[in-house]
């Protein structure tokens, strides 16, 4: 068994890469950059079709971590950010959890105003950033 970090060069991703090589877990994460391939880390880029991509056979576990998730960035290239963000992240949930795959899929808080403090999961949506709006959108289509 295998774990998959999805977006392995995210601070969150980094973090528990570093972690699950320490204590000896089974651990594979993706990376869009080639000079960072390495031991224990596969090319998975988001922009490009997904068709050819599989994930490692020995793979149960995908966490995704992957996003364009810098404000400025979906600000400048909506449609760029969304393809990454919204199309290219679901599908990829889609196919992993078709093969099988338990898939941990990590949200965000800025599906909220910002103008409240401790929002609960339940409570309604409101985002007032590109990112934002890309994460509500992502999470509707989850849901259907």
């Amino acid at each position: 068994m295998s774990f998959l970090l999805v977006g392995g060069d995210s601070e969150i991703a980094s973090a528990t890469f570093a972690y699950m090589q320490r204590h000896k877990f089974p651990v594979v994460a993706t990376t869009r950059r080639t000079e960072r391939l390495a031991e224990g880390r596969i090319a998975l880029d988001l922009a490009p079709p997904l068709a050819a991509w599989r994930p490692p056979s020995e793979t149960r576990a995908a966490c995704i971590l992957a996003a364009v998730g810098h404000l400025v960035d979906c600000y400048r290239d909506p449609v760029g950010s969304a393809l990454i963000n919204v199309t290219r992240t679901l599908e990829l949930v889609e196919r992993l959890v078709v093969g099988g795959i338990y898939v941990l899929f990590l949200s965000t808080n800025q599906v909220f105003a910002g103008n409240r403090p401790l929002m609960s999961a339940g409570m309604p949506l409101d985002p007032v950033s590109e990112y934002g709006r890309q994460k509500t959108a992502q999470r509707s289509s989850c849901r259907q």
